[in-house]
């Protein structure tokens, strides 16, 4: 089953995250911030979505 374009483009920022937060290289609110930031830009998500009270 192949993976929609959306999973291809978010599955490296998963993994980016990931290494931040387990090196914490950055402080961990701002590797979540990151994440969430990171999906906008690469159009995973909608900015509608990960601006509300739940994660994107």
């Amino acid at each position: 089953m192949p993976l929609s374009p959306e999973a291809l483009t978010l599955a490296p920022i998963l993994v980016l995250v990931i290494v931040l937060w387990v090196t914490e290289s950055l402080p961990l609110a701002v590797t979540a911030l990151l994440g969430a930031v990171l999906c906008v830009v690469a159009g995973v998500a909608p900015a509608k979505d990960c601006s509300s009270d739940r994660s994107c």
